[in-house]
């Protein structure tokens, strides 16, 4: 467990620490163009390879899956932290997703490997609270090295605590079983799936920072990314060791449990982006400040964790838990669309209601699936949870986000300029002069009309969960 704590760490602690130094490094590279890729080309490659990687854990071992996967993202990271340019960061970034990606899931699968059913939502109460850790600590980590270092420290840092976890995890991992047949990879479906997700999140993702979704590029993506995912689909019904084997699909515990998890990501994501912005444009917090309140939500996913966890393991059951938090995701955003956005405090109790609700269907939604699933299988049926989540939570971000811009651009005064960088700056500037409240305003009506849009994913989450068969956890592990 210490060595699968500290891969997931790795993971977590680099899509925490990034952010809060985007402006330094976009500011040292002469990049501001490229800002927003910085982080988007880390999620869609990370996203992309999750699959890969499940399916590459049942065939080869996970031992030696994992020790990759940390080692191509230690190698990037060392990329990333020499880059010269935005457009070399980015590239690196792309290569250090494509290492992130393998370690959660993989991890995860591990737990699988190891742990009994009904003992494992204890487990993954474990695996939140490094999540929460890397939450609370990562944006002020990486602000205080950005401010007293330099930006590239952030990255510096991934090799030594990359070379421990390999160390640890190659010695604790010796005894786990590897597949006795020769395995064959379906290379053909990873491309295909590779490809195709990789466009649409990029379209997608384009949409969220501005771009018409029917411009040319954006439309030639979606095009064909729907056809390679189209063509992937027809392969894996016709190849005899498919990458991701479609009759998982058709157990109704699986794909339920897979499809409300990406409809919770994509609210749980929406909050996450959506309430700093908040307390920093309405409330007029400071950074440092909003990071403290934000502590509310990075604390109470991990708490919903910790309790679905241990009531898994008394009952037996996972269905209630699901259940009740799916229920009550919804009724946190309403009050957060509801409740006054230049106070903090009923901001926070609000998102820590979010928070905890989104926790309790995390550990439970995965332990389903992994009860459901084939024994052989348990690998690639862990990953396709994290894919979905990952793919709901960059889908939910973009849409959300793009209805923020769009309601704060009707909102605005209409003698300002309609840019979005100038509407921040005036919202957060005191000096703003008569168009600094009248900017806040706009960002208040906005952000409520965004949380609202939040609103739909975590409805048809609570219908896609009503469905879901209730099954007695099993008590063996997933192998011997």
């Amino acid at each position: 467990m210490a060595g699968l704590m500290l891969a997931i760490l790795l993971g977590a602690l680099e899509q925490n620490i990034v952010g809060i130094a985007l402006p330094s490094i976009a500011l040292q590279l002469q990049g501001f163009e490229w800002m927003a890729w910085v982080v988007s080309a880390y999620l869609v490659a990370s996203t992309v390879a999750t699959p890969i990687y499940g399916r590459l854990g049942d065939l080869y071992g996970r031992r030696r899956v994992l020790a990759s996967a940390i080692g191509l993202f230690v190698l990037a990271s060392v990329a990333c932290a020499a880059a010269r340019s935005m457009p070399e960061l980015v590239l690196a970034r792309v290569l250090q997703g494509l290492g992130g990606g393998g370690l959660i899931t993989t991890a995860q699968a591990v737990i699988a490997d190891m742990v009994p059913l009904r003992e494992r939502g204890r487990y993954q109460g474990y695996i939140s609270s490094v999540w929460a850790f890397a939450g609370a600590v990562g944006p002020v980590a990486g602000g205080f090295i950005a401010h007293w270092l330099s930006w590239r420290w952030i990255f510096w840092l991934n090799l030594p605590l990359g070379l421990l976890t390999l160390a640890v995890i190659w010695r604790a991992l010796a005894q786990l079983p590897r597949s006795a047949r020769r395995p064959r990879l379906d290379l053909a479906g990873a491309a295909l799936l590779g490809g195709g997700t990789a466009a649409l999140l990029i379209a997608v993702t384009r949409a969220g920072q501005g771009a018409p979704l029917l411009a040319p590029a954006s439309l030639a993506l979606l095009i064909g990314g729907a056809l390679a995912i189209a063509l992937f689909l027809r392969h894996e019904r016709r190849t005899p060791e498919p990458l991701l084997p479609l009759g998982l699909l058709r157990d109704p515990t699986i794909a339920r449990c897979t499809l409300g998890l990406a409809l919770a990501f994509a609210a749980l994501m929406s909050v996450a982006v959506l309430l700093p912005l908040r307390l920093q444009l309405v409330a007029g917090l400071a950074p440092n400040t909003a990071a403290l309140w934000m502590l509310a939500f990075s604390l109470g996913v991990p708490a919903g964790a910790f309790s679905a966890g241990r009531v898994m393991l008394r009952s037996g059951r996972y269905r209630p838990t699901l259940r009740l938090g799916s229920s009550l995701v919804p009724l946190g955003l309403i009050l957060l669309a509801l409740l006054p956005g230049d106070l903090p405090w009923p901001s926070a109790l609000a998102v820590l209601v979010v928070g905890a609700a989104l926790g309790m269907q995390l550990p439970t939604s995965l332990v389903a699936v992994q009860n459901a699933a084939p024994r052989d299988q348990v690998g690639i049926a862990t990953a396709l949870t994290v894919f979905t989540r990952l793919l709901g939570g960059a889908i939910g971000v973009a849409c959300v986000g793009a209805v923020f811009v769009a309601a704060l651009k009707a909102s605005a005064p209409t003698d300002v300029t309609p840019s979005l960088s100038d509407l921040l700056h005036g919202a957060l500037a005191p000096q703003a002069g008569a168009d600094g409240p009248a900017l806040r305003a706009a960002a208040d009506q906005a952000l409520r009309i965004a949380f609202l849009a939040a609103l739909l994913p975590a409805l048809l989450a609570v219908g896609v969960v009503v469905g879901i068969p209730d099954r007695e956890l099993n008590r063996a592990p997933a192998r011997r």
